[in-house]
């Protein structure tokens, strides 16, 4: 199969002191509090809500174009209970607009 897993908000909550510094995927809603972008750096800061859980992220590298608020992305990298997750990949989920209608 070429699925491959990722965790969501709840699952990373239930399953975190044994993931702690473990990489991994992660899956949210980009969250309604203000995304901060460096420019010097290319970071970018963020979090993900799913549920009432939200996750810190740091993200170093370049943005999609879906990327925007309260849209669906998954994340890939470090995970820490105490920091927030530090991600080396970033895909958007491409809205819904973007889909043909049948």
């Amino acid at each position: 199969s070429s699925s491959i897993y990722y965790y969501t908000l709840p699952e990373l909550y239930d399953q975190s002191p044994g993931l702690d510094g473990a990489r991994i995927r992660v899956a949210g809603k980009v969250g309604p509090q203000p995304v901060k972008w460096d420019a010097r750096s290319r970071t970018t800061s963020f979090s993900l809500v799913e549920d009432g859980h939200s996750l810190d992220v740091i993200y170093q590298g370049s943005v999609p174009d879906a990327f925007q608020v309260g849209g669906e992305v998954v994340v890939e990298g470090k995970y820490s209970i105490s920091g927030p997750f530090e991600a080396d990949q970033l895909v958007a989920k491409c809205p819904t607009r973007y889909v043909p209608k049948l």
